[in-house]
């Protein structure tokens, strides 16, 4: 898994992109096409596969490193400027916690708007808790940024689940129309 997660963010920037997108459409499709509990069950084991991938590539493959805290939001975008390399940094970062995004929602209550604002929230609160494990465990520094971009990569991931979520009312409505 190791070796992945290497290949992955060591890639060109525009091959991780087109996977991204492959991935999201790929997703969106699979869950328009599963239904019910089914859906249910595929949102929760891709849930869990989403933490532990997390996990994996922030805490547990982690050796010690710099030790440090920054708060002030979009910081690192100003660092990018000199050092660009933090640029593909932060988009891995958004990248991280999109399947997240896509597969969190899948089993919260029914309103669209509440399941938004939980997954974001939950992203929110597990990329916070990442980043002080780090933190704390000298595996690397608490970065707000870090936190904003892993936010902001659970929020696109939930795009899919509102494209299925929509979808899916058509098509309903479509067969009742039908039928």
């Amino acid at each position: 898994m190791d070796r992945l997660f290497l290949l992955f963010y060591t890639q060109p920037m525009d091959m991780a992109y087109l996977e991204m997108g492959i991935m999201l459409v790929l997703w969106t499709v699979f869950m328009i096409i599963l239904r019910g509990k089914a859906r249910k069950a595929a949102g929760i084991i891709f849930t869990a596969l989403a933490v532990f991938a997390i996990l994996f590539v922030t805490v547990i493959k982690r050796s010690p490193s710099e030790h440090g805290v920054n708060y002030i939001p979009l910081y690192t975008f100003k660092l990018a400027k000199a050092q660009p390399e933090l640029i593909r940094t932060m988009e891995m970062n958004v990248f991280l916690f999109m399947p997240f995004g896509m597969s969190f929602p899948f089993f919260l209550p029914e309103k669209l708007r509440l399941k938004l604002l939980l997954t974001v929230s939950v992203a929110l609160l597990f990329s916070a808790c990442v980043e002080c494990a780090q933190y704390f465990l000298s595996l690397g520094m608490f970065d707000i940024d870090d936190v904003i971009c892993n936010t902001l990569g659970a929020f696109i991931g939930f795009i899919p689940f509102a494209v299925c979520t929509r979808v899916d009312g058509f098509l309903r409505r479509h067969k009742e129309k039908r039928g």
